[in-house]
């Protein structure tokens, strides 16, 4: 079994950490985008509800659901999840890339 130099360890560990913590930010930053939907979802309604019902059900009354307002807060969503969705090809790219080093010239 190859033991690596402590250069090309610590190196290896690092590229390993730095793919972890992306994937943490990416993480973050996909329910920071489930709560952007959430928000404005939950200041609405969308149904044929009598103001009763509404109150009953949701609490204060809600605001009719304005649909440009959700159109644009969907495609905002979507070209951020797409965003993710490289990126994430990305960092899967650099993790294989990694892996492949470690077992090729470390034999692992």
């Amino acid at each position: 079994m190859y033991e690596c130099n402590k250069n090309t360890c610590e190196s290896l560990a690092l590229i390993l950490k730095s793919i972890g913590t992306e994937e943490l930010a990416l993480a973050r930053i996909i329910e920071a985008e489930s709560e952007k939907l959430e928000a404005v979802l939950g200041a609405h309604y969308f149904g044929e509800e009598t103001d009763e019902e509404i109150e009953e059900n949701c609490g204060p009354k809600k605001r009719p659901v304005d649909v440009e307002k959700l159109l644009a807060v969907n495609e905002s969503i979507k070209e951020m999840l797409n965003t993710i969705i490289k990126k994430e090809l990305i960092l899967l790219m650099k993790l294989d890339s990694t892996l492949d080093f470690m077992r090729k010239e470390m034999r692992l």
